[in-house]
């Protein structure tokens, strides 16, 4: 049954009536859950149930989502809605460019210079910096507003006269140089927009160069202005050219500040004529300040409030009417989207899934998609301009792509479409992809779909064939015409076999031969077909390894165990750095732990109180079912003695429990604390008090020294509607209370007779759903419908660090035991773990759930994270994993000690990280090294691991004592480089430190014969724009160095007159990372060409190649040699790390693909035992692989469950006997 619906809350008799008349509608239709409704309206069930509430009037667009969803008659309830408006019948909505003061998701452009405002002192910066360099690049992240103010901003104040220069405006697209127009004679402001087209777009790297040059050439007469995105910035820093001029000509582009933000709410409206609530301004600029990427949000919401505006006020109300930042953008979307007919709502949906990336273990993304490949029929151009109108896509010469990825992560029917059939929607995005591959070589037949990519490319193609694009159908009808003619040619084959059978069979002397012969064919057809089911089955787990982590790690294993396969290996390691745990089948509301951490608790709206032992690596034992609960089970909570568990009931009664398996099977006390649902209790005061928070927004603490015996000791009206959460301090006599008034409150509970209020804390004004102190008492945790996490200094709780990041309103929050991690769940179905120390970093996001996150409990002693949700399951997931997560920044390097104890990460946010990975299932932070006031490019540890040397943007290189690693300290300061450090490097003998900087032809050698007194030692002239890597050889005599693309070979047995030995030939790209053979005959390269190269320096007097290592599908970053040779790892742009073999460096091979960051890989690096590899990437974490698959089947066997049941295993492996992965 659906719970009891809360009571209608509200000021405006009207709104009260009409939210009543929809509940009443709802009840006529059967009573339906708002879940089940959510399905039929494609609105969070949160929305529905708020447009229910009577505090306010739902949006049109979701009031009729709501009366559609329980049979009503939209057209009366549509009447009724603009009766309470105050608006005629017939009055048009506005429309979206009715002289509206906001632009929404479009970027500003210099026609709508008199609407920008917020940037002046920028634009006056970019003036300033373009009067005295020729050359300037605007760098920031996506959504920070670059476009616009280089062409509302810098564009129109040139044009009005602030510069005597005629403006060019280009965006690079695919063919740069193609469509580049050079500038007549007279001195030309060039703006390029969006230059980081010029290396996703333009795949020809010769292009690439010619139009960096005539770029760059063209600021010999003209003056340049470039927009880059600054995840870019680094490939800029590769491409020689640009080198030369970004060494000073940045200008970086942040998060407005307040008063900009301000600036850019209230004047637009103003210079319209329109006024901006004073509420509204300050509630946009609390949900927006510091936050990078969110000024389309903003700008999108402030249109969509002013279409909602009261006469010629934008008010609060109509903001959040909106939906808010992110509401906005999805109730826009449901709007244009329900508008087109049916038809070309299926043409919609199918153009919106070709503009996703699908997100692996990391959320969706949007994709540029040419325009050519949506189509050229009349019904897709309308749908695209309609949806273009509405700003939901942005169409330029000849691309597509969704406006703002908000749109993925908040418009409820996309996520619904998005979840419905992933793996289909990813064989449709490869085909997509292949097709555009085959079409670029010339429809080369090399490059057509075979085997398992062709079988299910054709199986989806049969089901979906409407969603193929004209070149999708040429390529698919191409692969399978392909397979037909080899087909034809295997029957022949065939044919001609049976004829040698036949005249075989004759010849009873060669009779046992063809039996022979037989059996060998269908040995053969045997292991072709298992090699296919494991590459089948590996690539579905990878897929699979985001929703139900367990299942996908042993349908890993159980492929490798069929066919060791390359991709069966990789996908078997991969799983690896996955969180594991168990998977219990039960949907419970709430979760405790014992105080040992040896019992599980739990309890849901099926009445029933479970108890499970909890053990470090077998599975969860059910020790007993508590039944006699006469409503759902809302709140668990155990004394700190363990003895007694206490329950909170949604019919307003409390139960006390003895917690041992053998107790009574009735509670020990029960008696009704609430005439309504009791939400929440908490028990402090040494297990002797109780605390519980009701519907009526009364907290009541009671005695319960005596469990058999509870007396009530005070009431306090603690909030003014329901209060819905409550913790006790862990030491001090101090009570929080969270309620649906926005609030959370701070009680002195050290008389529970009369508590008395301390502090009342406010964030955003929407309900607040969940608290938790942290363990040592220093920070309270709040979170509710705003989306975001509060943390707040217990001592001083004025200004919380803000924790941004979910999509829906939160439920639930948990502190780890030793106060590092706080976990976070709700409506957006994810988990999320922040780093305390670094409450800005990006969270660790786990996706195992499929419905809201009701419940989360971390196990005291760690170790385990307790998560239970609407779907119907309650995961058991152990933690952290071999993930180095929480980073506030991306890690651009890393390193491990000498003893494989320690890994060394450097960072951009001008730190490094140190780690202990003793155990690297469970990497422990040790202190960061601050001093760098740039990023920190390259990192490495000394021989001894008594030393580690640091190297940053900023040009010093840092040594640092970390003998003791939980106390390092610094040692030494080299002001190496000025333009910045690009690598360092110690020679084995631990005397002698290579560094090497960029655009400084100079690779530099330092003596730290006295780590405290480091001394130039002597230097290598590379010549060009400097070294982009550095190697010594095992022995220590040779230095190896790349210059861009060419690598030197350096004698460096005296490093006061390095002698050069030999120079390799020139490479078609940038090479970004070098790495001896332990035995110093080989030295391995990676490039910016996607290839990593193996060359033979045995002959000092010379650089021969001996193979390419040809896999990844972007630049690679980093390479390192395993401690024995054998193998090889690269780090790339394309999300992976490479494992290779290398026993044979001519003839070197694929030893597996590992896939699980999110972002590009920048580096790599074996551990010294060379069990583990390293890799850390843009994803701000650093992952430990195994390199030995049984390592990860160990693993995977000790961790994975429920078991792969005979039901799974038919479904992967069909017409194979069962056969478990693990014993």
């Amino acid at each position: 049954m659906p719970r009891p619906e809360r009571p209608l809350d509200g000021d405006d008799p009207e709104v009260l009536r009409f939210a009543a008349d929809l509940r009443l509608l709802r009840a006529k239709a059967g009573d339906l859950t708002y879940r089940q409704m959510a399905r039929r309206a494609h609105y969070a069930a949160a929305t529905l149930s708020e447009a229910a509430s009577g505090r306010r009037l739902p949006t049109l667009a979701v009031a009729l989502a709501y009366v559609r969803a329980c049979g009503g008659e939209p057209q009366e309830w549509e009447r009724r809605w603009r009766e309470l408006r105050g608006r005629e019948t017939d009055e048009p909505e506005p429309a979206i460019d009715e002289a509206a003061p906001y632009l929404g998701l479009a970027p500003f452009r210099a026609a709508d210079a008199q609407r920008f405002y917020g940037r002046e002192a920028l634009v006056e910066e970019l003036l300033e910096r373009i009067g005295e360099q020729r050359f300037v690049a605007l760098l920031g992240a996506s959504g920070s507003g670059k476009s616009s103010v280089l062409c509302a901003g810098l564009q129109a104040r040139v044009l009005a006269g602030a510069r005597p220069w005629p403006v060019v405006l280009f965006t690079p697209g695919a063919h740069p140089a193609r469509d580049w127009a050079p500038p007549g004679d007279a001195e030309t402001l060039v703006i390029v927009d969006q230059f980081e087209e010029v290396f996703t777009l333009c795949r020809d790297p010769g292009e690439r160069a010619r139009f960096i040059d005539l770029l760059v050439g063209a600021a010999d007469a003209h003056r340049v202005v470039i927009g880059v995105r600054a995840d870019f910035y680094g490939h800029c820093l590769a491409e020689p050219r640009l080198l030369e001029v970004l060494r000073r000509a940045h200008v970086p582009i942040g998060p407005m500040r307040v008063e900009e933000l301000r600036q850019a709410v209230v004047r637009p409206a103003a210079d319209a004529g329109c006024l901006v609530e004073g509420a509204l301004a300050a509630r946009i600029v609390a949900d927006a300040a510091g936050q990078n990427g969110v000024l389309p949000l903003v700008s999108h919401a402030l249109l969509e409030t002013w279409r909602r505006r009261r006469g010629l006020t934008l008010t609060l109300a109509a903001y959040e009417a909106a939906g808010g930042i992110d509401g906005a953008i999805a109730q826009s979307a449901e709007r244009v989207y329900t508008q087109l007919p049916p038809e070309r709502r299926r043409l919609a949906r199918r153009l919106f899934l070709r503009l996703t990336v699908l997100g692996e273990g990391a959320q969706d993304t949007k994709r540029r998609v040419h325009r050519r490949r949506l189509g050229d029929d009349a019904a897709t151009a309308e749908v695209l301009e309609q949806l273009v109108a509405a700003r939901l896509l942005v169409l330029d010469h000849d691309s597509v792509e969704i406006g703002h990825e908000a749109l993925l992560r908040s418009w409820p029917r996309l996520r619904d479409w998005l979840a419905a059939d992933r793996e289909g929607l990813r064989t449709h995005q490869r085909l997509a992809e292949a097709a555009e591959t085959w079409q670029s070589l010339g429809r080369d037949p090399g490059a057509l779909y075979r085997g398992v990519r062709l079988a299910a490319a054709r199986e989806w193609a049969e089901r979906h064939a409407p969603a193929l694009s004209p070149p999708e159908q040429e390529f698919l009808a191409a692969s399978l015409a392909a397979l037909e003619r080899e087909e034809r040619q295997a029957r022949r084959r065939v044919l001609a076999a049976r004829s040698l059978i036949a005249v075989l069979t004759a010849m009873v002397v060669i009779a046992g031969a063809a039996t022979g012969y037989a059996r060998s064919q269908q040995a053969a057809a045997t292991g072709q077909r298992n090699t296919a089911l494991s590459q089948r089955v590996a690539e579905r787990a990878i897929q699979l390894r985001t929703v139900n982590a367990p299942l996908a790690a042993q349908l890993s294993l159980a492929a490798f165990r069929l066919t060791p396969t390359l991709e069966a290996r990789g996908s078997l390691l991969s799983a690896f750095t996955t969180p594991l745990g168990d998977r219990l089948p039960h949907e419970m509301n709430t979760l405790a732990f014992s105080p040992d951490g040896r019992v599980l608790a739990g309890g849901g709206d099926d009445r029933t109180i479970r108890l499970w032992r909890v053990h470090d690596d077998g599975p969860p034992e059910k020790l007993a079912e508590l039944i006699g609960a006469n409503d759902d089970i809302e709140s668990l909570r155990f004394t700190p003695d363990g003895r007694l568990l206490v329950a909170s009931l949604y019919d307003g009664t409390v139960q006390l429990w003895w917690a041992a398996a053998a107790g009574p099977s009735k509670p020990l006390a029960a008696f009704t604390a609430y005439t309504g649902p009791v939400y929440a209790v908490a028990i402090g005061g040494g297990g002797t008090i109780l605390a519980t928070a009701g519907g009526d927004g009364r907290l009541r603490l009671w005695d319960i020294a005596n469990a058999s015996d509870p007396r009530l000791l005070s009431t306090t009206v603690a909030h003014r509607s329901t209060m819905s959460a409550v913790a006790f301090h862990p030491t001090a006599a101090t009570l929080v209370t969270a309620g649906d008034d926005g609030t959370a409150a701070l009680w002195d509970t050290a008389d529970p007779r009369r508590p008395r209020l301390l502090r009342r804390l406010s964030g955003s004004g929407e309900k607040v759903t969940a608290v938790a102190f942290s363990p040592d008492g220093r920070l309270l945790a709040t979170a509710g419908w705003d989306h975001r996490v509060r943390l707040w200094e217990v001592a001083e709780p004025r200004r919380p660090a803000v924790l941004a990041g979910h999509t829906g309103p939160l439920q639930a929050l948990a502190f780890s035991p030793d106060g590092r991690q706080l976990a976070s769940g709700g409506w957006d179905h994810t988990i999320r773990l922040w780093n305390v120390a670094e409450p800005r970093a990006p969270a660790t996001v786990l996706t195992g759930h499929t419905d809201v996150v009701w419940a989360l409990a971390y196990r005291p002693g760690g170790g385990m994270l307790a998560s239970a949700a609407f779907d119907g399951t309650t995961l058991l997931t152990h933690l952290p994993g071999p993930v180095v997560a929480g980073n506030p920044a991306a890690l651009s390097a890393v390193a491990f000690s000498p003893d494989g104890r320690t890994l060394l990460t450097g960072s951009e946010d001008f730190t490094a990280g140190l780690w202990d990975v003793t155990d690297p299932y469970r990497p422990a932070p040790l202190p960061r090294l601050r001093g760098h006031t740039g990023q920190v490019e390259s990192v490495a540890f000394h021989p001894s691991g008594a030393l580690a040397a640091t190297g940053g943007v900023d040009g010093d290189v840092r040594l640092w004592r970390v003998t003791d690693r939980s106390r390092p300290s610094p040692s030494g300061v080299i002001s190496a480089h000025e333009g910045g450090i690009s690598a360092v490097a110690f020679a084995p003998r631990g005397d002698l430190l290579a560094s090497a900087g960029a655009g400084d032809p100079v690779v530099r050698l330092w003596d730290l014969t006295e780590p405290a007194r480091p001394r130039a030692a002597g230097s290598v002239r590379e010549g060009g724009n400097g070294a982009t890597a550095v190697a010594f050889s095992a022995d220590g005599h040779l230095l190896a160095t790349l210059n861009g693309v060419v690598i030197v070979l350096w004698d460096v047995s005296d490093p006061r007159r390095p002698v050069r030995l030999a120079t390799s030939p020139e490479q078609p790209e940038t090479m970004q990372g070098v790495a001896f053979s332990p035995d110093g005959k080989v030295l391995a390269t990676a490039s910016l060409d996607r290839t990593a190269r193996l060359w033979d320096v045995s002959d000092r007097a010379g650089i021969r190649p001996l193979s390419q290592l040809i896999g990844h599908t972007d630049a690679l970053q980093s390479i390192a040699f395993s401690p024995d040779g054998r193998s090889l790892a690269t780090a790339s742009l394309d999300r992976t790390v490479g494992l290779w073999d290398v026993r044979d460096p001519r003839r070197p091979r694929s030893s597996g693909t590992l896939t699980g960051h999110t972002d590009r890989v920048y580096a790599v690096a074996f551990s010294p035992d060379g069990q583990y590899v390293a890799s850390a990437g843009e994803d701000h974490t650093a992952r430990l692989w195994p390199v030995d698959p049984a390592t990860a089947a160990a693993r995977v066997c000790a961790r994975a469950r429920p078991a792969l049941t005979p039901a799974d295993w038919s479904h992967s492996f069909p017409g194979l006997p069962f056969r478990p992965p693990c014993p």
